[in-house]
């Protein structure tokens, strides 16, 4: 069996999952409101579009990712320049900021990997104050270009992990080569937001048990747990369609163990947390901006941001799990 095999595998699954999902919805929906048919069949046709893309950008490889990861970062950098107001001078501010991201992409197709985020990153950090530094203006300096240089590194920086996992050799991952990696952790990261709503939603419908109530006041630890444990459930048996991690040994008092499951679990639980923290990351800046969605651009959605939010802090958390663990792993 080939490393493209598990993938079409996998998504062969997810679409056949998805159309028997959209069936049951549509059946409920018949005798829904109708305000509210209307918001649930417009989130569901974005949902199939955005699908579709990333189906696509899966299908060609690294390259298809980069340019829907910098689609996406473009963005959602322009939603939160708004949120943040912190535009500036507007021209030469979007010009470096998207300069900057252009180049970022373009630079993790192009260096080593393992080299790229440690210097390149703190480089294009660098260029974006010092455009700030040369167009001015002087009033606001220190907030635009603290929300602007945070919300780059949080967008560009987080996305282009997911780009830097599809770029991983391909004998980091004999199972499901390197987009077993990307789509691992995008599919764990969805099903992690997912489960945390649906189950927030039935269980802590009470709401005593808020996890934030200030920020996101819907979010509850039943949510958040009811998360977990789905994102576990999944991840087990995804891990081994998609990676090596159920082979991977580490080191008890010099004694070499396997646990199949252990890593896995580990990668899961790290995902759900920190998907977590990237989406109340998100809420904050929208609370502080006094809106619910980052704009309209998505039907149904909410804008960019909304969607990308816990993909942000998931992709280089578990990019960064994995350089941590890859070298006992190969042993």
């Amino acid at each position: 069996m080939n490393l493209e095999t598990n993938v079409g595998i996998t998504l062969g699954a997810l679409l056949g999952a998805s159309t028997v999902d959209s069936v049951l919805r549509l059946v409920a929906l018949r005798k829904a409101d109708p305000e509210v048919r209307a918001k649930r069949l417009a989130s569901l046709r974005t949902w199939w579009l955005l699908a579709i893309i990333t189906g696509s950008a899966t299908a060609l490889g690294p390259l298809g990712i980069a340019v829907m990861m910098l689609t996406a970062t473009s963005l959602g950098l322009g939603e939160l320049m708004v949120l943040g107001n912190a535009t500036g001078h507007k021209l030469v501010t979007r010009v470096g900021v998207y300069a900057a991201a252009g180049a970022w992409f373009l630079g993790l197709a192009i260096a080593r990997p393992e080299a790229f985020p440690g210097t390149f990153l703190w480089s294009i950090l660098l260029a974006l104050t010092a455009v700030h530094v040369l167009a001015g203006p002087v009033s606001g300096f220190t907030h635009r270009v603290g929300v602007q240089c945070w919300g780059w590194l949080i967008v560009s920086g987080g996305l282009g992990h997911a780009v830097l996992l599809s770029t991983l050799p391909r004998e980091s991952n004999p199972v499901a080569g390197p987009m077993g990696w990307f789509l691992f952790v995008l599919i764990l990261t969805e099903t992690n937001d997912i489960a945390q709503a649906l189950i927030g939603r039935r269980f802590g419908a009470h709401k005593k048990h808020r996890l934030a109530p200030v920020l996101s006041p819907n979010k509850t630890w039943e949510g958040f747990l009811g998360g977990v444990f789905v994102t576990l459930a999944v991840a087990i048996p995804l891990a081994m369609l998609l990676t090596p991690m159920h082979t991977w040994k580490f080191s008890v008092d010099g004694i070499a163990v396997r646990i199949p499951w252990l890593i896995p679990a580990c990668a899961a639980l790290l995902i759900s947390v920190v998907g977590l923290v990237g989406d109340l990351n998100m809420s904050a800046l929208k609370r502080d901006a006094g809106v619910k969605d980052s704009s309209q651009l998505l039907p149904g959605m909410g804008g960019m941001l909304d969607r990308i939010d816990s993909l942000t802090f998931t992709a280089p958390a578990f990019y960064h799990f994995l350089s941590w663990w890859m070298p006992v792993g190969g042993h």
